[in-house]
């Protein structure tokens, strides 16, 4: 026999005292509005949410809190809501807050009894997070959308359930063609081997990044591009599919293609440096300066193989380059794998973003041995030129003893041998005569000689100041005075006018009184002298200038000593003279980095040409 026993079922009575404390916690905020309106209830996160206090909200009406863009939206849901119309009792809207701040609201609407009387009843919600959370999806949106880069989204089959605008740029499918797809429709039958990889990365939770390979475009196109896969998350964090995100690198493959190529041809050192002191890459210019092997020279800084005394500049100037200055040039020594160094010369450019140093080397050993043999050379000079101006000072010294202390030796002979002729005439038989006649003639030869040599010194120490010189105008000067000293001489004098140089009217002067005045003396012994100032150009080079006469030329054979001091091709009996004028012509031409020579024959006049720079 069955005895039926049934449990009682006790369901707790709640009072209003829980339902007010359900209220009073709850997360979301509650009003009680009655007549117009009129707030009669607030629960504390109503406060909390709005910024005021329970107080202050009591007697505010739903218009007080509303944002004013929001009223006229309210107003017209109550409306439809009075004349019986369905509308949703859930919406959002847009309170103010009591510091004048937004608050982004969801209100539900509910008609209840307060105190015995109808109320309506207001559950309000903060949603601020929930609508900055809305943004930033959408704003990410926005960006996958506009991306360049192909953004796709897929399973962990391999199923493509996500396609950019990027994406279709880059592969050239629509959205509507793709979806739907394995992702091995985008990748080269030559590659697919590596797909399975990348899968098991990625259900590993690990991240594929940059990873350079090949994909293949609608059509069959192959292009190069960056590859970074990751895994996506549920909410539980279980690995649910794949993004990917590729990027189009054919173009920069290519640069790096010419590059290379370039480095491999190029006889300069070519190298990429990281920002961490190691070379990057090297083209084989380095081995044929250095002797080391790209593999040997990349295993360490590059500090080690720097000479110990350059490092600190290299490496100051490699922190000027890291901190963005944009072309350095500098020299350092390298050590060379026979232990020798070689000095390198250097022109870098960083690349920033990179952390990469891009540079040119140049070995300039032989050149900076040069350069210090030159230096080494120019002190030699220094020193030269100190012992040439000691020895010029006594030269000066000397001309000033020969001006003064032969001179009056001189004088005194040349005096005494002329009072002995003048007084003792009568007493003098011809022999004593021609004795004396011979010690003043040679004593006036010394003292021509004299001059001449103090002529040609200070030819020498004489400043230069160089001007445009009409020498057609110098010229005819000086055949005026001639014409005036030798009146009797008949001489056909033809000057080319419009000659000019930038020299210096002095000692341009001397050459052509020296030039011309040796034609007139050479000439001397022709019934008819000639004698013709001129120029011609050449092809290349400067001008050439000229005294031409038809005197009595010379042996060509004797033409180097025209110009030597104290050098004579005729006696003075012939042709008087010192044997200094043409050597003082040829130093001025000298100092005017200029050339004189002489063209001539025996009795059948010469010509004297001279250039200037």
């Amino acid at each position: 026999m069955k005895t039926n026993t049934k449990k009682k079922q006790h369901n707790p009575k709640v009072t209003t005292e829980d339902l007010k404390s359900l209220v009073e916690n709850a997360n979301d905020g509650f009003v009680v509005a009655k007549g117009e309106g009129v707030f009669v209830y607030a629960n504390k996160r109503m406060a909390e949410m709005t910024g005021y206090r329970v107080d202050e909200l009591i007697g505010l009406t739903i218009r007080d809190l509303l944002h004013p863009n929001e009223f006229k939206k309210v107003m017209d849901r109550y409306k439809k809501r009075i004349a019986g119309k369905s509308i949703l009792k859930t919406y959002e809207s847009v309170f103010v807050k009591k510091n004048g701040e937004s608050l982004p609201v969801e209100l539900t609407a509910a008609k209840t009894i307060w105190q015995g009387e109808p109320a309506d009843l207001g559950i309000i919600r903060d949603i601020s997070e929930r609508k900055s959370r809305d943004a930033e999806i959408r704003q990410l949106a926005r960006i996958v959308e506009s991306s360049d880069d192909a953004i796709i989204g897929g399973t962990l089959d391999g199923t493509i359930f996500s396609w950019n605008h990027g994406a279709e740029r880059l592969y050239g499918y629509s959205e509507r063609e793709i979806k739907g797809q394995r992702i091995t429709v985008l990748i080269p039958p030559e590659r697919r081997d590596e797909h399975p990889g990348i899968l098991s990365k990625i259900k590993n939770g690990e991240v594929i990044d940059h990873y350079e390979t090949i994909r293949m475009r609608k059509g069959g196109k192959r292009i190069n591009v960056s590859l970074t896969a990751s895994p996506i998350k549920d909410a539980s964090g279980k690995i649910v599919g794949v993004s990917s995100i590729a990027r189009d690198v054919t173009e920069r493959k290519l640069f790096e293609e010419e590059r290379d190529r370039f480095f491999n041809i190029s006889l300069d050192m070519l190298c990429i440096a990281g920002f961490d002191g190691y070379f990057k890459q090297l083209n084989p210019s380095w081995l044929k300066t250095l002797g080391w092997s790209n593999e040997e020279l990349m295993s360490k800084p590059y500090l080690e193989f720097v000479h110990p005394d350059d490092r600190r500049p290299t490496v100051e100037t490699a922190t000027d380059l890291a901190e963005g200055q944009i072309i350095i040039t500098f020299d350092n020594r390298y050590l060379c794998k026979d232990g020798s160094y070689k000095w390198i010369s250097w022109n870098s450019i960083p690349i920033i973003e990179e952390k990469l140093i891009y540079a040119v080397a140049r070995d300039v050993t032989e050149q900076t041995k040069a350069q210090e043999e030159i230096e080494k050379l120019n002190k030699e000079l220094e020193h030269r030129t100190i012992e040439l101006e000691a020895i010029n000072k006594e030269l000066e010294a000397f001309s000033y003893s020969v001006s003064h202390d032969l001179r009056a030796p001189l004088r005194s002979i040349d005096g005494f041998s002329k009072i002995l002729l003048d007084d003792y005439e009568d007493t003098l038989n011809d022999e004593g005569k021609d004795c004396l006649q011979r010690v003043r003639a040679a004593s006036q030869r010394m003292a021509c000689l004299i001059d001449d040599m103090l002529k040609l010194s200070h030819i020498t120490r004489f400043e230069m100041r160089r001007q445009p010189v009409d020498l057609s105008k110098l010229a005819s000067e000086i055949i005026s005075d001639l014409k005036t000293a030798h009146p009797d001489r008949n001489v056909d004098f033809k000057i080319r006018s419009g000659v000019t140089a930038n020299v210096d009217p002095h000692l341009f002067r001397i050459v052509l009184e020296n030039l011309i005045g040796n034609a007139m003396k050479f000439s001397s012994k022709r019934p008819y002298g000639k004698i013709e100032f001129g120029f011609f150009k050449q092809e290349t080079g400067p001008p050439v200038y000229f005294v031409r006469d038809n005197g009595a030329g010379f042996d060509m054979n004797f033409a180097y000593k025209l110009f030597g001091v104290f050098q004579r091709l005729h006696s003075s009996s012939e042709f008087p003279g010192t044997g200094v004028g043409l050597a003082t012509v040829q130093r001025v031409i000298n100092r005017h980095r200029g050339r004189v020579w002489a063209e001539g024959a025996e009795d059948k006049g010469a010509t004297f040409f001279f250039t200037t720079e």
